[in-house]
């Protein structure tokens, strides 16, 4: 497990208590002379930019903000944390080797954030960093982690500057997955030869030790998955870590064994690789491969030789266009399943209709009528919803499939959406009224939602379902990909055309003899018992365009959604992310006037306080308050009371504070003062 979070001088208090002194990296004792025990000054001076002999700002340019550094956190697997007994210090001491390899992997890897006449950044001398080893969290549950401090400082030819952080960042998940390819070899070095219950992520977990066991000693994810990472952060851990420390008795003890052979050039293994490969996506990165590996291959490997195996397995494979500055690769297996997919699609009438012009001004409903009509046409078995009119929106794809759903349910067909998750079907439900796919069932027209995100591998197998007619949405309940998952259906998607230009429906806009959706019927219900009494009641909708939508219907005015000026005084409006001067996350407030010239305003906070906002960060950091996404209602912990678009269980915390809802039937007090207002 890797946790990467950008940090400041601030946190030099919290790594110096007292549990480990920390070391230096190689990099810093090369580059700035430090060894030994971690100083307070020192390491303070380092995330501050500064010398730490002489305290000498390094860079040459002083920008006006600027990032300390980050912490990356290798946490070793919670089974192995809790091993005890004679292979405990074996195994702790395989977790130190194992981060000083990955560590030693960025030293020689680092890059100013500086480019060359070419686009490349420039190499760096080095990287300066400390490790600090904790054997429990902060609950004070065994927990064997390291805290390698990272600082954004970095030197070439004598001239310092940033450093560039896209290895332990944006490949994040690739440097986990060498941490814990080392993890395991170092252990086979050690003479222990364990079975690892190996994740699609890379991530692994003894198999001696029960699962149970491994959630009974994670109080902290339970927290986190209960009430969101946030709050459970904020929370006060009872009793305090100190006196627990001493009190978690949890023995595992694995048995030592022969060291197993490492098997890297197994030809098998290359090809379960280039397997599980394909079934993710048609292309692929280099940390995608040193992923696969560490979720395929349970020997292990030293980082230099996982990296050496996965350069090799990419330049066996065939490159690819990719969209970014990483290279990206095919492989035979991944451009079979695309041509497959392709001849399935590729049947007679797969589709007839050509990519739609974007309309423009008051012509904008001509694009969904006639995406209404390409989808009810009598020919064409494949087609593709693409993005409304400024991005992808969800409301604008269900605002057509609403439209169709009665004419094909009228000629006797069954419609239903194959969505990922259950929140995504929930929307789906309420937005059209479509059920969902299960396995085993042959729809009459399946709604494929998030289909630019799936593989050929899945696509195939809805593809066999026998529907006679799918509709593959790209984007829907999430965002448009711009490199789809799938080669083959991105193809196919080029030769039939795909219905872009959409546009969505304003909630409460809907005129007598329209057309109206579920969604947008059940939403101007709401609205009117908003309206009704908006002062103490907050709309939700279940994803981030319904809230947008409900927040401008509920202002009833013209005003800019965002841009200087946006708020009024009587304007309820919420905190949506931590600024100077802000309450916590998820507090509502009402503006009771403005501040300066700028847009800024003052605003009283239902806890109590008061803020005068006038810089550009905390107002960015507010939003309008009138409608929220469920878990932005969850975390609120004022007495709102609250309507839902959507089923009254999509809030996993307050649901007697529910008093209208458009899923299924309220339960408890929520049905009781439901029934006290319709009396």
């Amino acid at each position: 497990m890797l946790i990467v979070r950008a940090v400041g001088a601030g946190v030099v208090p919290y790594f110096l208590d007292g549990r480990h002194p920390g070391r230096w990296s190689p990099g810093a004792t090369r580059l700035l002379g430090l060894a030994g025990p971690v100083r307070p000054r020192d390491l303070r001076r380092v995330l501050e930019g500064r010398d730490p002999a002489s305290g000498a700002y390094l860079p040459a340019r002083r920008p006006a903000r600027r990032r300390g550094g980050w912490d990356l956190v290798f946490g070793a697997p919670k089974s192995l944390s809790l091993a005890t007994g004679d292979p405990g210090p074996s195994l702790r001491g395989a977790h130190s080797a194992a981060v000083d390899e990955v560590v030693g992997y960025l030293d020689a890897r680092a890059t100013l954030f500086r480019r060359d006449a070419e686009g490349r950044f420039l190499p760096a001398d080095g990287l300066i960093a400390a490790s600090f080893e904790h054997r429990s969290n902060s609950a004070g549950e065994p927990h064997v982690h390291t805290h390698v401090l990272v600082a954004n400082l970095g030197r070439r030819e004598g001239s310092w500057g940033a450093v560039q952080s896209a290895d332990w960042f944006v490949d994040r998940q690739g440097l986990a997955a060498l941490y814990q390819l080392a993890l395991r070899d170092q252990i086979r070095r050690r003479g222990l030869d364990l079975e690892w219950r190996l994740r699609p992520d890379g991530l692994a977990d003894l198999a001696s030790v029960s699962r149970a066991l491994v959630r009974q000693t994670s109080s902290q994810s339970r927290r986190a998955a209960a009430l969101g990472r946030f709050d459970a952060r904020r929370m006060p851990m009872e009793p305090p870590r100190r006196e627990r420390e001493a009190g978690t008795g949890a023995e595992v003890t694995p048995a030592p064994g022969p060291a197993s052979s490492p098997g890297l050039h197994d030809p098998a293994l290359e090809r379960a690789v280039a397997l599980r490969l394909a079934a993710r996506r048609s292309d692929f990165r280099r940390a995608d491969v040193v992923v696969t590996l560490a979720a395929t291959f349970a020997g292990g490997a030293g980082v230099a030789d996982a990296v050496d195996w996965a350069d090799g397995f990419c330049r066996r494979s065939l490159p690819t266009p990719s969209p970014t500055a990483a290279a990206r690769w095919v492989t035979a297996a991944a451009r079979r399943v695309d041509d497959e997919l392709l001849r399935v699609l590729r049947s007679p009438g797969a589709g007839r209709h050509t990519e739609m012009d974007r309309p423009a001004g008051p012509d904008l409903e001509a694009a969904n009528r006639a995406a209404v009509e390409a989808l009810l046409s009598p020919g064409g078995r494949v087609h593709f919803l693409g993005s409304p009119v400024g991005g992808t929106d969800l409301l604008a794809q269900a605002e057509v499939i609403s439209r169709c759903r009665p004419v094909w349910e009228r000629a006797g067909c069954r419609v239903e959406v194959s969505a990922p998750t259950r929140e995504a079907e929930a929307r789906w439900a309420v937005l059209t009224g479509l059920a969902p796919y299960r396995p085993g069932h042959r729809p009459d027209v399946l709604v494929v939602d998030q289909a630019d995100r799936r593989p050929s591998s899945d696509l195939l197998r809805l593809a066999a379902a026998g529907a006679g007619r799918l509709v593959f949405v790209e984007g829907g309940t999430l965002p448009r990909l711009g490199n789809p998952a799938s080669h083959g259906l991105r193809r196919l998607a080029d030769e039939i055309g795909r219905l872009d230009g959409l546009v969505h429906p304003m909630w409460g806009s809907s005129g007598p003899g329209q057309a109206i959706s579920p969604g947008r019927e059940r939403a101007d219900v709401l609205l009117g018992e908003w309206r009704a009494d908006p002062d103490h009641r907050l709309l939700v909708g279940l994803g981030l365009e319904e809230v947008r939508g409900l927040n401008r219907a509920a202002l009833g005015t013209d005003r800019p959604a965002s841009g200087k000026g946006r708020f009024a005084p009587g304007d309820r409006v919420v905190v949506l992310g931590a600024a100077p001067g802000l309450p916590r996350y998820g507090t509502f407030g009402t503006v009771v006037g403005e501040v300066g010239k700028a847009g800024g305003v003052e605003v009283d906070w239902l806890d109590g306080s008061r803020s005068s906002v006038s810089d550009r960060r905390p107002l960015r950091s507010i939003g309008f308050g009138y409608a929220a996404t469920p878990r932005l209602a969850d975390r609120s912990p004022f007495p709102l009371e609250v309507l839902v678009l959507g089923p009254a269980h999509a809030l996993s915390r307050g649901r007697d504070r529910v008093i209208a809802a458009t899923g299924p039937e309220l339960d408890g007090p929520a049905r009781d003062r439901a029934a006290a207002r319709a009396r």
